[in-house]
């Protein structure tokens, strides 16, 4: 099943024009399609869905986010740039970005956000697209 799932993945990446490609300084506009929160005793609430930009910023080196929303003017820094269409991100409060632009063309989100506590999990995710 995975090998299945990475020749798909390997077919797209190879049909995409380059022209498409993400690069520093690009912004993003997203839209949430989960955001939930699932807490010690196993209480989970889901959030209304919100929408957030961010860019990419090469000198430092994070997407920055709007000041608005659950992000609220966050810097994440980029800590793995797999290509210019996928990379992880790190929020100071621990939470982990995964970006793939490809994974949308699979039905699958292309930005996950993940954040394990001590007493919660948060759980995002949104499609995105460059503008």
């Amino acid at each position: 099943h995975g090998a299945e799932r990475m020749k798909k993945l390997l077919i797209t990446l190879l049909l995409i024009s380059p022209a498409s490609f993400a690069d520093w300084g690009d912004s993003y506009s997203c839209k949430m399609t989960l955001m939930q929160i699932k807490e010690m005793d196993g209480t989970v609430t889901d959030y209304l869905l919100e929408k957030f930009q961010f860019k990419l910023d090469k000198d430092k080196n994070a997407m920055v986010f709007d000041k608005k929303g659950y992000f609220d003017g966050a810097e994440v820094k980029v800590i793995t740039m797999m290509n210019s269409e996928a990379w992880y991100a790190k929020h100071s409060k621990g939470g982990l970005v995964q970006y793939d632009a490809e994974l949308p063309a699979m039905g699958l989100s292309g930005f996950i956000y993940t954040r394990e506590g001590p007493s919660i999990t948060t759980k995002m995710f949104a499609d995105c697209e460059k503008f």
